[in-house]
C-alpha cells in the first residue's frame, strides 16, 4: 500500500512539474471554433479523455465478471450447505449401523 502512494505522489509531482513547465498557449481549432488553452491543460484534458474512454470499453467486462462473482457465491453456498446435508446423513447412518 505504501508503495502506490508514494507511486502516486510521484505521479503528481511530475504531473505539476510538466504543468508548470509548460504554460505555453496552444491554439486548438475544431468545428469552426477555436480554443487558446496551455499546453499542459490540453494534454490533461487528452489524458482524461483516453482514461475515461479506456474506463467505458473495459466496463462491461467489469460488470460481467463481478456478476459472475456474484453468482459463484450463491452456487458455493448452495453447494457447501449441500455437503454439511450429505455429511449429517451419513453421519447419521454410521451411527445408526454401529
Amino acid at each position: 500500500m505504501q508503495f502506490f502512494i508514494i507511486l502516486a505522489l510521484l505521479i503528481t509531482l511530475g504531473v505539476v512539474l510538466f504543468a508548470f513547465q509548460n504554460m505555453a498557449d496552444v491554439t486548438l481549432r475544431f468545428l469552426g471554433w477555436e480554443f487558446i488553452w496551455p499546453l499542459s491543460f490540453m494534454l490533461s484534458i487528452t489524458f482524461v479523455s483516453g482514461l475515461l474512454t479506456g474506463l467505458l470499453i473495459s466496463l462491461s467486462s467489469i460488470l460481467k465478471k463481478a456478476r459472475q462473482r456474484r453468482s459463484d457465491r450463491k452456487r458455493l453456498a448452495e453447494l457447501e450447505k449441500k455437503l454439511a446435508k450429505i455429511s449429517e446423513e451419513r453421519k447419521e447412518e454410521g451411527q445408526a449401523e454401529g
